[in-house]
């Protein structure tokens, strides 16, 4: 299986030692590592450490730092904006996008989210999405951690300041006529950053689609199937991942 991996803060790893605190803990302590078992980390800035337990303490776990090498992010870094379903469903969208390696995620509230979000409601559910992020992303050894965002308006999720989309965005919506493929940039000419928007149960609306557009976002399909809120993110990243060479 190979050595147990971590996502820490960069303060917590130095030229010789990484410390084990918060939800790293936590996952040590469920693998019930020992002294001396082999471990490694990544603190979210492209450097990977590798090395042994070196002490078990309450507030921590000390770790030897016997190998060290920064990594680059992969290019493009995909960004998810989802409609958030209801019921919860948004919890195993954000693990499985996690696991595939995605750079962040923007929960977004559209025409068509059922659910209702207050101060309180959302900072909760943001705290909850964030430690999902980081369980899946230790699961999975990601070297950059997932970010999750606060959950905004739609198009103030997609746009900059200067109210244009972020581009390349590609729009994902049952009535659209291209193929997402179609519209990817050449894979020997990945973009920094790829946006992808996914609608709720019931879609985006036909005016939210025009607004997108209108400010620059392309919009694309994932085929004949009319694919569930919680499937259609995950099968969008799966497409671009294997359109740049990332993935299968």
């Amino acid at each position: 299986m190979g050595a147990a991996h971590f996502l820490v803060s960069p303060a917590d790893l130095t030229e010789g030692f990484f410390f084990l605190r918060g939800p790293a803990l936590h996952h040590a302590r469920v693998l019930r590592l020992r002294v001396g078992e082999p471990v490694q980390a990544a603190d979210g800035t492209g450097r990977l450490a590798k090395g042994r337990v070196a002490a078990l303490g309450p507030d921590a776990i000390e770790a030897t730092v016997d190998s060290l090498e920064v990594l680059e992010r992969a290019r493009p870094r995909l960004v998810v904006v989802p409609g958030i379903p209801k019921a919860g469903k948004l919890d195993e969208v954000i693990r499985r996008l996690a696991e595939l390696g995605v750079a962040e995620v923007r929960p977004v509230v559209t025409e068509r989210t059922e659910v209702r979000w207050d101060g309180g409601k959302a900072a909760a559910a943001l705290a909850r999405w964030q430690t999902i992020s980081t369980e899946a992303g230790q699961q999975s050894r990601q070297v950059f951690p997932m970010q999750v965002a606060p959950v905004r308006p739609l198009v103030e999720a997609v746009c900059a300041s200067d109210g244009v989309a972020e581009l390349p965005c590609v729009v994902l919506w049952e009535e659209a006529t291209e193929r997402l493929r179609t519209l990817l940039p050449p894979a020997g000419r990945p973009p920094e950053r790829l946006l992808l928007v996914v609608g709720p149960e019931g879609g985006l609306t036909a005016r939210e689609v025009a607004s997108l557009t209108e400010r620059g976002a392309g919009v694309a399909g994932l085929g004949a199937s009319i694919l569930r809120a919680e499937t259609a993110p995950v099968a969008a990243v799966a497409v671009c991942l294997y359109h740049f060479g990332l993935f299968g």
